[in-house]
């Protein structure tokens, strides 16, 4: 079991082991190259094996974390003077197990001194967990919060409800939510709340959409046809929003923007307009930054138009 850390102390973890483990792929890259010189390679793999291990350990302790804070959210309902931020997302679109995540881990090393995965369609946008990078952002000012399917991914604290419960737990988080973050897909359940954004003035102010990045997700299928130099440029993500984009465009008359392989934020208008596109990581440096600020150090919420300024 974890061990009970704050989000801020957990993220803190993650990015320093995030930071040996390139630096031991770095070793093992000088070392290869250099003769090769086996002792500095097998020091270098030593670091990046327990850099690794630490940084799963901090992913770890921050989710347990997560947990805790969307439990107390639960039970404080619309009382919590917490600022909310609610991730809503496809289950298909956003599960990033732990497999992923240890296999992201070792491409690191493959990019680094050129085994595997170096130039390889998918690696060369970096890999990218909206749900992660959000999580590690808001670390510390609110509390990020998403419905169902604890195991399915990383980052935000998972709210497990029934079937019967789901649509007005729903309802009171979007209503009690300062920012809403919505990573739409192929699904019912997600169409469905969409909808509801899309035909609330309120919700749909308060929403930045997310268009996930080309290959953010583990698929042995495409692993395997890289490895064979086989064509892997239909990813999964860009399969998932153009039937989404279908949707958007036959119940509303909304043209969403067409599938960027890097992923995009951006925000919808009244009018069904889309506006303000910025960079996935633009919008969660804004989010850091809004925290960081002075004024807003009270916790008072989130403004969401000062997060696209500071995401601009």
């Amino acid at each position: 079991m974890a061990l009970r850390m704050t989000t801020k102390a957990a993220r803190r973890v993650k990015n320093a082991s995030h930071v040996a483990m390139w630096l031991g792929a770095l070793i093992v890259f000088v070392g290869v190259g250099s003769g090769p010189w086996i002792a500095l390679i097998l020091t270098g793999i030593s670091v990046y094996a327990t850099a690794m291990g630490a940084n799963l350990w901090g992913l770890s302790a921050a989710q347990d974390a997560a947990q805790r804070e969307a439990e107390a959210a639960a039970r404080e309902g619309p009382a919590s003077t917490v600022p909310l931020v609610l991730f809503l997302r496809s289950f298909d679109v956003a599960a990033v197990g732990i497999l992923p995540r240890i296999w992201s881990s070792l491409e690191i090393l493959g990019e680094v001194v050129g085994l595997a995965g170096g130039g390889r369609p998918g690696n060369d946008y970096g890999r990218f967990d909206p749900e992660e990078q959000l999580a590690d952002a808001i670390a510390g000012y609110g509390r990020f919060v998403a419905i169902g399917n604890k195991r399915a991914s990383y980052g935000a604290g998972k709210i497990t409800v029934s079937d019967e419960d789901w649509k007005s737990t729903f309802l009171t988080l979007t209503d009690t939510a300062s920012l809403i973050v919505m990573m739409p897909g192929p699904s019912a359940s997600v169409e469905w709340e969409c909808s509801t954004i899309l035909r609330s003035t309120n919700l749909l102010r308060k929403t930045a959409f997310v268009m996930p990045r080309a290959h953010s997700r583990l698929s042995l299928l495409r692993e395997a046809k890289s490895l064979l130099m086989l064509d892997t440029t239909s990813s999964l993500e860009k399969t998932a929003w153009r039937q989404t984009a279908e949707f958007f465009m036959g119940d509303f008359n909304i043209a969403l923007p067409s599938y960027d392989s890097y992923g995009c934020c951006f925000r919808l208008g009244v009018d069904g307009a889309c506006r303000e596109i910025v960079a996935l990581e633009a919008f969660t440096a804004g989010l850091a930054g809004y925290e960081k600020h002075p004024r807003n150090a009270a916790n008072a919420g989130f403004d969401v138009e000062e997060i696209w300024k500071l995401a601009w």
